[in-house]
């Protein structure tokens, strides 16, 4: 049995394109681009808000750019639109990851740290149309909750506004 078939509920960290609101829970996950990849949900939610609270506090809004088309997944069947500048996404899943890691969250070693780059999944129940070169404030971290049936928002911690001080 692999790592990911161990448990039957999950937690995700993503900045949303698509409207959702805390405690809402639809069958598949709203368009998202995934901050931390799933890891188990086997710990309190409080954990986890505690380390993405500590790195939203800390971490400014910012821009970045829908780039060229992908296909990812073992059949490259996939389709995602890469997220520019890559470095800054990166800064922010580090963050992220050494957060949740030194409050001994378990997290998944598939697509971290070096393997992880920064894309928007495009599903054809998506609501938000992405278009190359489009622009977006990356302004939130969501909390999201994926089980067999569901996706639902838990929580979402707002980024410091650029003109906080």
């Amino acid at each position: 049995m692999n790592e990911l078939n161990k448990y039957d509920e999950y937690a995700y960290l993503a900045y949303l394109t698509e409207s959702r609101q805390v405690g809402e829970s639809t069958k598949r996950s709203p368009q998202h681009m995934t901050l931390v990849p799933p890891f188990p949900f086997n710990i309190s939610l409080v954990k986890i808000q505690e380390a993405v609270h500590e790195v939203a506090a800390d971490t400014r809004t910012f821009q970045v750019k829908v780039a060229e088309e992908a296909k990812f997944g073992p059949m490259q069947r996939i389709d995602v639109r890469i997220i520019r500048p890559v470095n800054v996404v990166k800064a922010l899943h580090y963050q992220l990851m050494y957060s949740l890691a030194s409050r001994g969250i378990n997290l998944s070693d598939r697509f971290v740290y070096d393997g992880f780059m920064p894309h928007i999944t495009i599903k054809p129940s998506h609501t938000t149309d992405l278009t190359k070169g489009q622009i977006l404030t990356v302004d939130h971290i969501a909390i999201m909750h994926k089980d067999k049936g569901h996706r639902t928002l838990l929580a979402r911690e707002e980024l410091r506004s650029e003109t906080a001080s």
